[in-house]
């Protein structure tokens, strides 16, 4: 669809179409079938079904059995654990019935492992290579897939976030908002749209924010939304705001740790952060659609030594009330297994 198509919104506490979760989760399972089928190849041609039983082994032992990198193995045991493939306890990874039915049948298609690139590079990375990066990187000022990411806001995303946030009282009485990594900006021009009284900033890369300043046009809130074109990591933030807001972005670790602290530093007395992310609450078992997320990350990167992954929205909050944030928790899904969302007051 081009931009000039894009539908309008007029009242965004109500999604462009009624999706619910039943379709929604059809969506995600069609979208991510393909790589669902792809890791289990993988699992299937590298025997991990075989080395399972009925009790408990870790991931070390079994990364041992299949002299696999330990680390590369997890992601792919907790993404078979979140497929219902095996099972997982305390003690570590053990077969369930189909695992034993998986490993005595014949996985059709499984040859074709052997010829996909992309496959035949997690095998690579899994038994340790360290490869050259894929690319460099996804074009963010991209119209197409901005587009995209601003048809599944206003499908639910953007509704089940205002849900969480209005049930905080967090919008009400503010009146300036920064949104770091704002992208599209939607989410900046429905919450102007439903507060009258407050003012947004759109903080992204320069490309981005060029199809920000499309939207913020088309829905004529130039008056009320600045575009400020920057780096996260490497730029400061200008300002002092009573809400920042994050929204898939989606920062490693230190990273995350570096810009939560630039964040703190922005807000005012009693100010509000909120993060939505693409993670888990707390273990990414439960997740497997951000961990497939993750594992292709993994395979552009080339090498589990390159690679580490984002927190958990757990370990966000955790990051957050080290920074000085007084309170902060987790608030829950999203999309159940994709995105989650927390909250942290200064």
């Amino acid at each position: 669809m081009s931009f000039k198509l894009f539908p309008i919104i007029e009242d965004f506490r109500k999604p462009l179409f009624n999706v619910d979760y039943g379709d929604e989760k059809l969506f995600l399972d069609i979208s991510f079938s393909s790589m669902k089928w792809s890791f289990y190849a993988v699992s299937k041609v590298l025997g991990v079904f075989d080395v399972l039983s009925d009790e408990p082994k870790t991931c070390l032992d079994l990364s041992k059995e299949l002299g696999l990198n330990d680390k590369a193995l997890e992601m792919v045991l907790d993404l078979l654990t979140g497929l219902k493939l095996i099972g997982r306890s305390s003690d570590g990874y053990y077969a369930k019935p189909v695992s034993k039915l998986i490993r005595f049948r014949y996985g059709y298609g499984i040859e074709a492992v052997r010829y996909n690139p992309f496959l035949r590079r997690f095998i690579r990375i899994l038994k340790g290579e360290r490869l050259k990066p894929l690319s460099e990187g996804h074009d963010w000022g991209d119209i197409g897939l901005q587009l995209s990411f601003a048809a599944t806001a206003l499908c639910g995303e953007f509704q089940r976030t205002l849900k969480y946030i209005e049930r905080e009282d967090v919008l009400s009485k503010a009146r300036s908002l920064i949104d770091v990594g704002g992208g599209h900006g939607l989410y900046s021009i429905g919450f102007c749209k439903l507060y009258p009284n407050l003012k947004a900033v759109v903080f992204d890369l320069e490309q981005t924010i060029r199809v920000a300043g499309k939207f913020v046009e088309k829905y004529s809130m130039s008056n009320r939304i600045k575009l400020v074109k920057g780096d996260a990591l490497m730029d400061e933030f200008k300002g002092v705001y009573d809400v920042a807001f994050m929204s898939d972005v989606t920062f490693r670790k230190k990273d995350a740790e570096k810009v939560i602290g630039k964040i703190y530093d922005i807000l005012s007395d009693n100010g509000v952060f909120i993060i939505k992310d693409i993670v888990p609450l707390k273990y990414w078992f439960n997740a497997p659609y951000a961990l497939m997320h993750e594992i292709s990350m993994l395979i552009e990167v080339g090498s589990i030594d390159y690679y580490s992954k984002p927190p958990t929205m757990v370990e966000y909050m955790e990051m957050c009330r080290r920074k000085g944030f007084k309170r902060a928790r987790v608030l829950g899904w999203i999309t159940r297994g994709w995105t989650s969302i927390g909250i942290a007051y200064k």
